[in-house]
């Protein structure tokens, strides 16, 4: 296939399943929820639920809600509560709320208030699970 597919860019057209990579950028702002099959980068703000594989907020983006991402790393501020496989707290991040979560990373520097589990993967999961222990620095 040659030039000019963009119509064919969206959703997961792809025998892989992975879906094309989405900016919220600064300046922008969405009231609800946000669903992706791929990547989300954050620098705007949201509030609502972002349900995605990898989610990356930037240290201008801000989350007032609930995430649930396989891959998460928060540079800018998150209120609300979150459920992540790995998840990676930059310095300049000031998360509040409840996290959940299979492996944390917690940058020097970084605010973090509220309640915290970090949980490795049950034995004998399967799918997702592989992922999770894959990043995970507990073994």
């Amino acid at each position: 296939s040659s030039g000019g597919s963009r119509s064919g860019s969206r959703g997961t057209s792809s025998k892989t399943g992975e879906a094309p990579p989405s900016v919220i950028s600064l300046g922008v702002s969405i009231v609800g929820d946000v669903v992706s099959l791929g990547p989300i980068h954050l620098e705007g703000s949201l509030e609502g639920t972002i349900t995605c594989d990898e989610l990356s907020v930037g240290a201008t983006g801000s989350i007032k809600g609930s995430v649930e991402a396989q891959d998460l790393r928060i540079e800018g501020s998150f209120d609300g509560s979150c459920q992540a496989g790995s998840l990676d707290v930059g310095a300049s991040a000031e998360l509040d709320g409840t996290i959940i979560c299979t492996s944390i990373v917690l940058a020097q520097g970084a605010k973090l208030r509220g309640d915290v589990k970090v949980d490795c993967p049950a034995v004998g999961q399967t799918g997702s699970a592989a992922a999770h222990a894959r990043h995970s620095g507990l073994y």
